[in-house]
């Protein structure tokens, strides 16, 4: 029988990048980064909210060639579906591409996963212009055989194509190989953390040019440099202005790490999160009592 991945099973929003926020800041020394020497692995490593998939998005506006987008979520965990989107991100950008891949994932008795992954090898050898496919939100797939056929991809991928992994957390890859064959290029939360001079053009093109300097000091020290913090914190203050701080813009901020952070993790972490949470108010007595027992 046919996969129930089949293409036409296919959602169209996991084969779309996202749109870009046009009071988004371009991030220049970021770009210098990515245009560096072409490696087979781009790896954006961070949180949520630091804007992995928004300078992903910028950056590959710049490149030339072809660029394909999958975005992953929990269901992704069966190799032949996997295969199956990837097959799609490609083929809604070249369209008579995989002429070797196609026919198998509608095969009615399906090879061997490794013959798929020479297939689509063979087919990413043939592209006149190469090809960059993204991979983001790449930390929910847990399936071992999914990270297998990744590594395996990337051990052979052809030279004019470069895998983006965008991710919450290392990917179980041979990223110190990579390191070592000069095939890794990475940032991490570190390097995405907003300087002061980027939270001043994102906080202006929130609050207009003129915003006062002491608002946007005050916001980037209490944020870090997190840019979605930043960002509702400049929000909120535009909505309910105080003195500058973002602490009037915690309760926004509390809800996107509930949304985004807390609400994703499996049940047992969020009750093991909700235990070890600190509480909004101690009673000293008490505490002296427990502390004693």
């Amino acid at each position: 029988m046919a996969l129930p991945s089949a293409p036409a099973l296919l959602v169209p929003a996991k084969l779309t990048p996202p749109q870009l926020n046009p009071l988004w800041v371009e991030r220049e020394r970021l770009m210098a980064c990515l245009n560096g020497p072409q490696a087979r692995l781009t790896l954006l490593v961070a949180p949520a909210g630091f804007g992995k998939s928004t300078l992903v998005t910028q950056w590959l506006t710049t490149l030339p060639g072809p660029v394909a987008w999958l975005n992953l979520d929990e269901h992704d965990q069966e190799p032949l579906r996997f295969l199956a989107y990837v097959a799609g991100a490609i083929t809604r950008v070249l369209p008579q591409a995989l002429t070797m891949l196609q026919p198998l994932l509608t095969a009615h008795e399906p090879p061997p996963l490794y013959v798929f992954l020479q297939a689509l090898l063979v087919d990413l050898s043939a592209l006149p212009d190469g090809l960059t496919l993204v991979l983001d939100d790449y930390h929910w797939v847990t399936a071992e055989p999914i990270h297998q056929a990744v590594a395996y991809l990337l051990r052979h991928l052809p030279p004019a194509c470069r895998l983006v992994i965008l991710s919450r957390a290392d990917p179980p890859l041979t990223l110190a190989r990579l390191r070592a064959e000069q095939q890794l290029a990475e940032l991490r939360a570190a390097e995405l953390r907003f300087t002061y001079d980027e939270a001043q053009a994102v906080v202006g093109s929130l609050l207009g040019p003129t915003v006062d300097r002491a608002l946007v000091a005050a916001l980037h020290e209490e944020t870090e440099g997190w840019p979605i913090a930043l960002q509702l914190g400049a929000l909120a203050w535009r909505d309910a202005p105080r003195a500058p701080s973002v602490s009037h813009g915690s309760d926004a901020i509390a809800e996107y790490l509930a949304e985004e952070v807390c609400e994703r993790q499996p049940l047992p972490v969020q009750q093991a999160l909700l235990s070890l949470a600190v509480p909004e108010r101690v009673c000293a007595d008490l505490t002296a009592i427990f502390g004693r027992s």
